[in-house]
């Protein structure tokens, strides 16, 4: 009677060990999974990060040289008004200075 008791203790303890280490290999396997996923996620997560830098930057570019461009566009009309307002200036000048005959 006392040895079925022992039997059925040692039978109770291996089952227990046994489901023990599948929980134990299970995790594991779960653990592996699911670093993997964050690993991949964090690459994902960089490619986009590396990509939303070089759109910044291609935009800053593009901005600075459209803003160049738009600078001397008019600095060239600023001076050609100038020009233009010298000339002028001259001629009413030189109109007023005329003798009179």
């Amino acid at each position: 009677d006392d040895s079925r008791v022992l039997e059925a203790l040692a039978a109770e303890r291996d089952r227990r060990l046994q489901e023990e280490e599948r929980i134990m290999q299970k995790l594991d396997e779960d653990s592996k999974v699911i670093f993997e996923l964050l690993e991949r996620e964090r690459q994902v997560r960089e490619e986009a990060t590396r990509g939303l830098v070089v759109t910044i930057e291609k935009f800053g570019q593009r901005l600075h040289s459209e803003i160049s461009h738009e600078r001397q566009e008019r600095e060239a009309t600023e001076e050609t008004i100038l020009r233009i307002l010298d000339e002028t200036a001259g001629r009413v000048e030189k109109s007023l200075w005329k003798p009179k005959k």
